[in-house]
C-alpha cells in the first residue's frame, strides 16, 4: 500500500466531506442556512466588553462556514442533548488556540441562532429534558443516508501505513494530522511529553484474527429495549464493514497513539480498538509473530 491510499482513506473520513455532504442535503440557498448565516453576522458585528470583542474578532472564519459547522454540530443530534457537548464540538471547529475561548463563542453563538428555528434550547427543568442542564435538540432531520455517512465518517479506521512520529504536541499520528497528543480538546498544553513511548508503540504492526472472527460479537450488556438492541445491532454492522476494509487492504495495519491528561497511553480507533471489549481485543494479534522457545 502507499501513503495515497492511507491519504485517500483520511481524506474520505474528513470534516470538510462531512461539510460537503451535509450542505448537498440542506442545500446552499436553504432559508434557515441563510438565516443563521444572518444571525452569527450579526453578532460578530456586534459591540460588547473588549475582552467579548476581542474573543470574538479573533475567529477567522466566515460566517457562511461557521454556519454550516452549526448545522454539522446540531443536526447530528436526534435527542435532546445538553448544550455543552454541542459547544464543544462547534467551539473545536472556531480555530480558537484556547479551547475555552472557543466554547464561549460557539455557546453565544447558539444562543443568537435559535430563533432560526433550526433548533430548540430546553430548560433544565422541562419535562422532555433529562440532561439536567440546558437541552438542545434539532428541528430538522438530516436524510438518512447523509446520517448514515456522518456515522460511518465520525472514526478514523486503523491506518495502513507507519502513522507519522509525533514531533510535538501537535505533530503526529496520521498524515494529515491527529491534533493534539493529549486526549480532551482543553486539556492540550506545549510542556514537554514522553514522544519516544509514543513512536515506538505506533511502530506495532498488527491484523485481524480471522478465526475469531468467525464467531458473533454478544452484548455485554442486557439488550432489554428496542432502541439498545438496534444501537449494538448498527455498531456490529458498521464493525464488519471496517473489518472487511482492512482485509481488502491487506490486514497489516497500525495504531495512532495518544495520552490523557494523567500520563495514560491510549490508542485511536472505535471500531477496531486495543482498549475496547473483550471481542475487539481478542480480534487483535501481533502482525509480525516470533515462535518462543
Amino acid at each position: 500500500m502507499t501513503k495515497t491510499t492511507q491519504t485517500d482513506i483520511e481524506n474520505g473520513y474528513s470534516r470538510r466531506m462531512i461539510r460537503t455532504v451535509v450542505l448537498g442535503d440542506i442545500g446552499t440557498d436553504s432559508e434557515v442556512l441563510m438565516d443563521c448565516i444572518e444571525a452569527i453576522h450579526t453578532y460578530r458585528k456586534g459591540k460588547y466588553y473588549d475582552s467579548k470583542n476581542n474573543r470574538i474578532a479573533s475567529c477567522n472564519m466566515a460566517n457562511n462556514e461557521i454556519a454550516l459547522e452549526l448545522c454539522v454540530a446540531i443536526l447530528v443530534v436526534k435527542e435532546i442533548n445538553p448544550i455543552q457537548s454541542v459547544a464543544a464540538q462547534l467551539g473545536n471547529r472556531l480555530g480558537y488556540s484556547n479551547p475555552l475561548d472557543g466554547i464561549k463563542t460557539a455557546a453565544e453563538i447558539i444562543a443568537v441562532c435559535e430563533k432560526t428555528g433550526l433548533f430548540t434550547l430546553y430548560h433544565s427543568t422541562a419535562d422532555d429534558n433529562d440532561t439536567g442542564t440546558l437541552g438542545v435538540k434539532p428541528n430538522y432531520k438530516l436524510s438518512d443516508s447523509v446520517e448514515e455517512y456522518i456515522e460511518q465518517t465520525m472514526y478514523l479506521p486503523p491506518m495502513i501505513e507507519t502513522p507519522e512520529p509525533w514531533k510535538d504536541n501537535s505533530n503526529g499520528g496520521h498524515l494529515l494530522g491527529s491534533g493534539s497528543v493529549i486526549l480532551g480538546s482543553i486539556n492540550h498544553h506545549n510542556y514537554q511529553q514522553n514522544l519516544d513511548s509514543l513512536n515506538i508503540i505506533q511502530g506495532i504492526e498488527w491484523e485481524l484474527n480471522e478465526d475469531v472472527l468467525e464467531y458473533d460479537e454478544l452484548s455485554k450488556k442486557p439488550l432489554d429495549t428496542p432502541e439498545k438492541t438496534r444501537q449494538f445491532n448498527n455498531l456490529v454492522k458498521k464493525s464488519k464493514a471496517v473489518y472487511n476494509s482492512m482485509i481488502k487492504l491487506g490486514n497489516k495495519f497500525y495504531f495512532v497513539w495518544k495520552y490523557d491528561k494523567r500520563g495514560r497511553m491510549y490508542s485511536q480507533g472505535y471500531h477496531i480498538n486495543l482498549q475496547s471489549t473483550e471481542y475487539k481485543k481478542a480480534i487483535l494479534q501481533f502482525s509480525n509473530k516470533k515462535v518462543i522457545i
